[in-house]
């Protein structure tokens, strides 16, 4: 295995579901789908910021979206994945950030 790494936490059910990402060799196994285009998982509720259900695809996203910008930031972590380039020409497909780096919502506008 190449990396393992923590990408999110959100609370669900009355439990925490930690996502890890693991990356092996790079390889896609042979029964693996391509990621398609996929938007960021959120409810638009401040008071409730995890929506009630979160695709894969969503969590893979993300989880993709940290690496690359762990690549930036983690040193150890670049230099891993630097041993993998078709991985890394990948990342460079996805806006690196975290969660809390996400633009706002708009406030709801009220009537009145």
């Amino acid at each position: 295995m190449t990396i393992l790494h923590s990408t999110s936490w959100r609370y669900t059910d009355e439990a925490v579901v930690l996502t890890y990402v693991a990356v092996f060799d790079a390889v896609p196994a042979p029964d693996a789908v391509p990621l398609g285009p996929h938007g960021i998982a959120r409810s638009g509720d401040p008071a409730a910021p995890s929506p009630p259900v979160v695709c894969r695809d969503a969590v893979a996203t993300h989880a993709l979206r940290h690496l690359a910008w762990l690549r930036r930031t983690d040193e150890v972590l670049a230099t891993a994945l630097a041993g993998l380039p078709e991985l890394w020409r990948a990342l460079g497909g996805y806006l690196p950030g975290l969660a809390g780096e996400l633009p706002p919502v708009a406030p709801a506008q009220v009537s009145g």
